[in-house]
């Protein structure tokens, strides 16, 4: 049980790392760019991509990018 408990948590870590990097990088990118789309990187986006992983990045940059239109 505690293996399991590790393995979760390993894998919540790994999710929301990767999603901090591309974050990271995307905002940079989409600064770039011209576009005035930016996530914060706080507690709550980080747990919404530790959790969905990089499908919960997409729904991030999806809001964001619905709230322009």
């Amino acid at each position: 049980m505690l293996k399991k408990n590790a393995e979760i948590l390993l894998n919540f870590v790994a999710r929301t790392v990767v999603c901090l990097i591309c974050m990271y990088f995307l905002n940079s990118f989409f600064t770039s760019r011209g576009f005035d789309v930016a996530i914060g990187i706080n507690p709550l986006s980080l747990l919404t991509c530790g959790t969905l992983g990089i499908s919960g990045l997409a729904a991030l940059y999806g809001i964001l990018f619905l709230q322009l239109l």
